[in-house]
């Protein structure tokens, strides 16, 4: 199999992202959060510094949910989470004078718990909705999706989201890419 892009589940996630309207973040673990539409995330001019947010939603209640997905970086965190915030923040303003928002950040399991006060500056408190993907059962997972498959049983909306965010149920890269692989040939 030809080498699949390392950033397989950013790209596969923005794609779809429309696909999860009306749908709540179960599969990472927050059911009580629910789409109600999605923004696109691209800013209008180019910046020297990377303000990347994957995904931008406005949720049942208003407010709006920037979604980024993290794994181990040598940025120190403080400042890339800061960025990230002054990120959704613009994009949040292009879009709305209501800038009631949250960021949720998913982490691969190669990150444990992190606490989510993760800034206080006195002017200015960055907390996160941090959602972990530690506890999701790879296997079982993958057995579930490979048995209706083998049925020729349709996927439904949970069980694809399910398959594109497997292979950051791993940990390590290799074991990513292995299970990135191992996931388009199950979906061929």
């Amino acid at each position: 199999m030809s080498d699949i892009a390392y950033q397989n589940k950013d790209i596969t996630l923005k794609y779809f992202a429309d696909t999860l309207i009306d749908k709540s973040l179960a599969v990472y673990g927050l059911p009580h959060i629910r789409i109600k539409d999605c923004r696109p995330t691209n800013l209008p001019a180019i910046e020297a510094n990377e303000l990347r947010l994957d995904n931008l939603f406005i949720l049942e209640d208003g407010s709006w949910f920037a979604e980024t997905r993290s794994m181990p970086n040598p940025t120190p965190r403080r400042a890339r989470e800061a960025r990230r915030a002054q990120g959704c923040g613009k994009i949040c303003k292009l879009h709305s004078q209501d800038l009631k928002a949250f960021h949720l950040i998913i982490f691969s399991t190669d990150i444990g718990e992190v606490d989510p006060d993760i800034m206080d500056v006195g002017c200015m408190q960055l907390k996160i909705e941090p959602a972990y993907l530690l506890g999701i059962d790879t296997e079982e997972v993958f057995r579930k999706v490979q048995d209706k498959i083998k049925n020729k049983e349709v996927l439904g909306d949970d069980e694809l989201l399910e398959l594109i965010i497997l292979p950051l149920t791993v940990k390590g890269r290799e074991e990513k890419q292995a299970l990135a692989e191992k996931t388009v040939e199950l979906a061929l």
